[in-house]
């Protein structure tokens, strides 16, 4: 007899489909995908649903391209003719009825015997061209899949393959940022010496990903791994391996797997590579009171320690309460609104401000904003217009006054140093908020109602950022300084 609760079930298992993908492409509750799959409420062909639940196996079967639910009913409904156009109709109807088992009895349970024999399709590719040819496939099976996918990649090999290749590089990583966009998460194992180089030559295209909140990356020596097979994984749906001896394009052999078995041993070959792995930069997308309980944390466990703080505008901690009230209340910012602006302002100024006597804080301004702040009448402030959910737009006036009493505050405080620097050649400032600790380092962005960031506390990082920064503050060092800026503002 069945060891399963439903029929359904035991078909979502065989398909490796999850509760959260079938209810999304049905359009139902999850809940109500659950209680069909453990048997506490029957999927008769009565419901509503019961086609389209037909229709969806049907679905998640082709894209397999593995054969899985003809050559299942091929073993239990041996009679049912293969070659009529609605063979799989017929058989799911029947099977998900649960009148008629068929030979089923007869086989074993292919998930749990140790007797099992299970049989797969696996597709084999070869060369550079090759190895293209399956990413693409991988990427677009990604693209039909219901958002929320964990994928993973280990990719070791040298990337000649991918940057001979400048029209396919740029279709790698549309593709990828469009998948990071629909809501997959991804988990990168990354060789040390694609993050250990000279902070210059950095991938910017890498930093802004981690913008999005949906990236953990890790790094690996390459003596941690017994060989270079590199792994492209979506977790429970398919996996993509790739071997090359001697960087020889006639000797790279790529093959793809849809059957449960190789898919979940994958896996665990890539959570073992993790373990061998130094984490570089772990990901946080949480709206703004969930930044601000991560401060808190954050605020508890921190030494004190010397500070930069770049940001493309005056950054929230920067501006004096006083004219942030004068600002909030103007723009009649509601309460809830308002106390959720005032939380994190108040924290991420502790954060940064306790020990301003005992640590150097570095702020980096951009040339661009206070050129604008001179021309213009307003200026929109993109943190508290996103926090708020409306246009903030603070007058000129205002601005040339935060600006003139961080001026005097640097004057007083020895520790405090301001630079100007343009960030128009350097899109990675223009695009992110960035707090570097002596020991950890935060990114933080403003998306969509949502303050997505990141943390890491990797030496490797912080050593490459810190350098980063500091060769453009040599290189802009004859820039106009602030109180010169301030001065041509004020006359």
């Amino acid at each position: 007899k069945m060891a399963y609760k439903s029929q359904l079930g035991y078909i979502m298992d065989l398909l490796d489909i999850v509760g959260t993908d079938l209810a999304t492409t049905l359009n139902l509750d999850r809940t109500l995908i659950s209680k069909w799959k453990n048997g506490s409420r029957q999927l008769t062909p009565m419901s509503k649903h019961f086609n389209k639940v037909v229709e969806a196996l049907i679905f998640f079967n082709s894209k397999r391209k593995d054969a899985t639910l003809e050559r299942f009913f091929g073993q239990i409904y041996p009679n049912e003719d293969k070659n009529e156009p609605e063979y799989l109709e017929v058989c799911l109807n029947i099977w998900l009825k649960g009148q008629e088992f068929g030979l089923f009895d007869s086989l074993n349970d292919w998930k749990t015997s140790p007797d099992a024999l299970y049989a797969t399709k696996i597709e084999v590719f070869k060369g550079n061209a090759g190895k293209k040819a399956a990413l693409l496939e991988f990427l677009n099976y990604a693209h039909t899949l219901p958002p929320g996918q964990e994928i993973f990649i280990s990719d070791l090999e040298n990337p000649q393959w991918k940057d001979e290749d400048p029209i396919f590089s740029k279709k790698y990583y549309e593709s990828y940022l469009s998948l990071i966009d629909k809501g997959h998460n991804f988990t990168l194992i990354l060789p040390k010496e694609v993050v250990d180089k000279d902070p210059t030559s950095v991938s910017l295209f890498r930093f802004k990903t981690y913008f999005t909140g949906r990236i953990t990356s890790y790094s690996i020596e390459e003596s941690q791994t017994l060989n270079h097979t590199s792994l492209y994984i979506i977790h429970r749906h398919m996996a993509l391996t790739s071997t090359c001896i001697k960087d020889n394009e006639n000797q790279r052999y790529v093959s793809i797997h849809k059957d449960p078995f190789s898919v979940a041993h994958y896996v665990s070959i890539f959570m073992d590579r993790i373990s061998k792995s130094q984490p570089l930069l772990s990901n946080y997308a949480m709206q703004g009171k969930s930044f601000n309980n991560f401060l808190l944390a954050y605020d508890e466990r921190q030494a004190v320690s010397n500070v930069i703080f770049v940001s493309p505008e005056i950054g929230l901690p920067f501006i004096p309460s006083d004219i942030l009230s004068e600002i909030l209340i103007k723009h009649h910012v509601s309460e809830d609104k308002k106390n959720l602006v005032e939380g994190i302002y108040k924290h991420k100024k502790h954060l940064i401000f306790k020990h301003l006597h005992d640590f150097e804080l570095e702020l980096i301004l951009s040339k661009e904003l206070l050129e604008n702040i001179k021309t213009r009448d307003f200026i929109r402030h993109e943190t508290l217009s996103e926090l708020s959910g409306q246009d903030i737009l603070i007058p000129r006036k205002q601005m040339i006054q935060i600006l003139n009493k961080w001026l005097d505050l640097s004057k007083k405080h020895p520790h405090l140093n301001i630079s100007v620097i343009p960030f128009d050649p350097h899109s990675i400032l223009k695009t992110m908020n960035l707090y570097l600790f002596e020991d950890s380092l935060i990114f933080a962005t403003q998306l969509k109602n949502r303050e997505y960031f990141i943390a890491s506390e990797s030496k490797l990082i912080l050593n490459q950022i810190q350098k980063y920064l500091n060769e453009l503050l040599m290189l802009y060092e004859e820039e106009a300084s602030l109180e010169k800026m301030m001065t041509a503002m004020n006359q």
